[in-house]
């Protein structure tokens, strides 16, 4: 029995390699252990930054989060100069 590799063998290799990895990882992705971590990034965009800073505030052994350019504070002087 005379085997030889050609570029098909390849291909097919990659395709079903690449058919498991699908599939693992959309096994993975609809897992019931990911749900509520998935779950929480879905709502992100809808969260209210300033109440999740003070959360992040209060919480201990967390530093304090400084002014950010959101809050109409920079960190360039008044006048535009550059010092």
């Amino acid at each position: 029995m005379n085997m030889t590799l050609d570029v098909n063998d390849l291909r097919v290799a990659v395709t079903v390699l690449s058919f498991f990895a699908f599939a693992g990882i959309w096994v993975w992705a609809w897992s019931r252990k990911n749900a509520a971590g998935f779950a929480e990034a879905a709502q992100l965009p809808f969260v209210d930054e300033e109440a999740v800073a003070e959360e992040r505030a209060a919480a201990p052994g967390r530093p304090k989060q400084g002014p950010t350019l959101s809050e109409g504070r920079s960190s360039y002087p008044a006048t535009g100069e550059l010092s």
